[in-house]
């Protein structure tokens, strides 16, 4: 064979092997370059990223990188987009997040997590008509949160049917029932119908007689007044001052002596009192409304000296409450937890320096005063407990 055949014969395989041979020292060279070059490195910038910066306290940092993610799409998107309205919860931004999470169920439709965002958005922002719809809807939220949206909206008695429904009867919580059933006792007086909200009562006290919201229930509407005295004595043993005020009967005996004229010894009796007990405002208020119907400006001078020194150390507040579940406080009493949603769990808590007490925006419907109804006490009849 001829040079010239020789060459046709194996040219395209010498060729092929010549340009293998060009890359991998083009590749050889481009690598050992790549190593020479000082390496970039990247920041995180996913949803760990954000949950750090929040964590740290940046919340708009970390609402711009959970933003870009959401927008990125992506099986990390939900992820992010979670983790969004959990931002623009923690800086009051519910008006976007409610917008946010509305436009995905209108795409999605029903979703049993996405049904339990949109329904703590709604209570987070006070929307009690929209939280008790979105029960109403049949969507498939936790429990609590549906029993908390139905009371905190004043349905009681509606939030009470939806646990007994749900809840087997060996499993449900007797505490729990019998704070709804007091809170169904409350609305059914405010509604005329005295005789339920009787039966109601009875039953919560049956199933917890020393419930916080049973006890306060009963010393508002119980019919019977020795018993309504009893009860909110025990109601002051857990809250102390939500009860009822209980008279001394020293105090009992002043208010006679100035009844009939005897002011002297009337003032001197509460004076007495005041000195065992400078704090006791109710007697107080008592004896200043008579020093100044009865007394002489030496007596008005020295409990105005008096007044102000007490008042500038003065430390009797009511101690602040906090839920037995999750530990939230709160200068005033609460029926149901604004943080966690659980009902009637409450307790006193030692007062601190550096406690930070304020409402959350989920407050709207929980404290215990709207539970109260401070309306006409029924009559006592057949059917009184």
């Amino acid at each position: 064979m001829d040079p010239r055949d020789l060459l046709e014969t194996y040219a395209l395989p010498l060729a092929s092997f010549a340009t293998v041979c060009g890359l991998f020292v083009v590749w050889l060279v481009a690598r050992r370059r790549e190593r020479r070059r000082p390496r970039v490195r990247r920041s995180p910038t996913g949803p760990g990223a954000a949950l750090a910066l929040a964590l740290d306290g940046d919340l708009g940092r970390a609402r711009d990188i959970l933003t870009e993610a959401v927008r990125g799409g992506g099986p990390e998107a939900i992820d992010a987009l979670v983790g969004l309205v959990a931002v623009l919860r923690a800086e009051g931004d519910l008006g976007r997040a409610r917008t946010m999470l509305d436009r995905l169920a209108a795409r999605q439709g029903p979703t049993p997590w996405l049904d339990a965002m949109r329904l703590r958005i709604a209570l987070d922002d006070g929307r009690l008509d929209d939280a008790c719809r979105l029960v109403d809807a049949g969507t498939e939220v936790p429990l609590e949160m549906a029993i908390a949206a139905l009371a905190r909206g004043g349905r009681w008695a509606d939030a009470l049917r939806r646990y007994r429904s749900s809840a087997p009867r060996r499993g449900r919580d007797p505490r729990l029932e019998a704070a709804l059933a007091a809170g169904c006792a409350a609305e059914l007086q405010r509604a005329g119908q005295h005789r339920s909200a009787r039966r109601a009562l009875k039953r919560a006290l049956s199933l917890d007689p020393e419930g916080v919201l049973p006890l306060a229930v009963a010393a508002d509407l119980h019919p019977r007044d020795a018993r309504r005295h009893q009860l909110a004595q025990s109601l002051d043993a857990r809250l102390p001052g939500q009860g009822e005020a209980v008279v001394p009967e020293d105090v009992q005996q002043a208010q006679a002596a100035y009844a009939d004229g005897r002011h002297e010894e009337a003032m001197g009796l509460l004076r007495d009192r005041l000195e065992r007990d400078p704090r006791d405002w109710p007697v107080r208020r008592l004896y200043a409304r008579w020093i100044v119907e009865a007394g002489r400006p030496d007596d008005w001078r020295a409990e105005l000296a008096e007044i102000v020194g007490l008042l500038a150390v003065d430390d009797s507040e009511p101690a602040p409450v906090g839920c037995t579940r999750c530990g939230h406080v709160e200068p005033a009493p609460f029926a149901i937890c604004p943080r966690c949603d659980a009902i009637g769990c409450i307790r006193v808590v030692a007062r601190r320096r550096d406690d930070r007490m304020h409402g959350l925006p989920s407050s709207a419907g929980a404290a215990l005063s709207d539970l109260l109804t401070a309306g006409d006490t029924p009559e006592a009849g057949p059917g009184a407990g």
